[in-house]
């Protein structure tokens, strides 16, 4: 059996809420609203701390937060709940499409993360495509944020989902 203490990584989802609606994605209707089973919640730093005591967990070297229900950066304590992983030396990553918060909350992240850490943003084409899937997503808010974060010395990657419609954009 498991030990508290073996668990050396963590993928956590500390929102089901999100500002997009993907139409694969298991939180809407086909692309549409918000199913109406899902209650919307939203992990505190308060919680969090409750519920991964990584003080006493002597193996934990990172944690990811990508969300299968939400985006992580919809989270408001986001900021302060890496800040407070990084106090136990954690390694950080998260999954965002980009497309909510400010210029300035991506500088922010940007510095409270280090160089292991990184942000995947997950973009689905340029311009004229990315919306087609990331409905919801709007283009100039999410480069301007990408470009924040890595400008602030934010370490980020580029996920790209291959469709039909960007496939010329790869």
């Amino acid at each position: 059996m498991y030990k508290l203490d073996d668990v050396i990584t963590v993928e956590w989802e500390i929102t089901n809420r999100c500002n997009a609606s993907c139409p694969q994605c298991p939180r809407n209707n086909y692309g549409g609203s918000v199913i109406e089973s899902l209650k919307l919640t939203t992990i505190t730093l308060e919680q969090a701390k409750k519920m991964l005591p990584v003080g006493s967990m002597k193996s934990l070297r990172t944690v990811y937060f990508c969300g299968t229900y939400g985006d992580p950066a919809v989270n408001i304590e986001l900021i302060e709940i890496c800040s407070w992983l990084k106090q136990y030396n954690i390694q950080v990553s998260l999954h965002t499409n980009g497309g909510m918060q400010k210029p300035e909350w991506w500088k922010k992240l940007a510095n409270v993360l280090d160089k292991d850490d990184f942000v995947v943003f997950s973009i689905d084409g340029l311009s004229d495509t990315n919306h087609v899937y990331r409905r919801g997503v709007n283009w100039k808010t999410l480069i301007n944020n990408a470009s924040a974060f890595i400008n602030a010395g934010g370490n980020a990657h580029w996920d790209f989902i291959v469709f039909r419609h960007n496939e010329h954009q790869v």
